[in-house]
């Protein structure tokens, strides 16, 4: 999992945030409190605290932040098991290299836009892996990084979708109707 967090910012952050967002939703579950939608300006600020320069692209590491803690937060809220590392695998895939400073932001950017794609709400989910997303953001990405940025792209979109299913929100739905 190292090689992932040391070619990204975001992923880096990711797991960060979803360790303390799970922690607190964890706390929020025993100590009876409701569930919330955003972080408290203090959990923001965390991410501030825990960033350092090696980890490469400040705002993406505080994006990644965000987005770790809301779905870790939502993992804990929902009485789901931790998978930071489980979905962190599915995204490692086939990745051998940490990439030279030059290569890794467009890696970086790559991944962010690719986990942002992942949470739009008509994301493909059914069938989707790593090769299928690189392969498909090649044949739109022409630029000198396009390699990277779509390694990026591709492993960012698997992390964003990473435990959803084909019929998630039909899930959902007939959960909350049942209720």
């Amino acid at each position: 999992l190292g090689i992932l967090y040391a070619n990204s910012a975001f992923a880096h952050g990711y797991r960060h945030g979803y360790e303390q967002g799970f922690h607190v939703g964890d706390l929020d579950i025993h100590m009876g409190r409701n569930g919330r939608i955003a972080m408290k300006s203090s959990e923001s600020g965390r991410a501030s605290r825990e960033y350092q320069l090696s980890f490469g692209n400040r705002q993406l590491f505080h994006e990644g932040y965000a987005a770790g803690f809301h779905t870790g937060y939502a993992d804990a809220i929902s009485g789901v098991e931790f998978r930071a590392t489980e979905r962190a695998k599915v995204a490692i895939a086939g990745l051998t290299d940490i990439l030279p400073n030059t290569r890794r932001a467009h890696f970086d950017e790559g991944f962010a836009a690719g986990y942002k794609s992942a949470q739009s709400q008509h994301a493909p989910v059914a069938h989707i892996n790593v090769e299928y997303v690189e392969h498909y953001c090649r044949q739109t990405v022409t630029n000198l990084y396009s390699l990277e940025y779509c390694s990026g792209f591709g492993r960012g979109y698997v992390l964003g979708i990473s435990g959803t299913s084909p019929d998630h929100s039909s899930i959902a739905t007939s959960q909350r109707a049942g209720r």
